[in-house]
């Protein structure tokens, strides 16, 4: 599940780099950090 949230992290991340509407950048950049905060919760979980 971990590798599975960081490939999506990953894929939005570039994507926001590349999208030209502001207003997807925003989405995109929100799914980065709310995606960078579930997988410390799970990290925090397996240990």
């Amino acid at each position: 599940m971990l590798t599975f949230k960081n490939v999506c992290m990953t894929k939005s991340a570039v994507m926001a780099g590349v999208a030209q509407d502001p207003t997807l950048k925003n989405l995109l950049q929100q799914d980065v950090n709310m995606t960078m905060k579930h997988c410390q919760e799970l990290k925090n979980l397996l240990s």
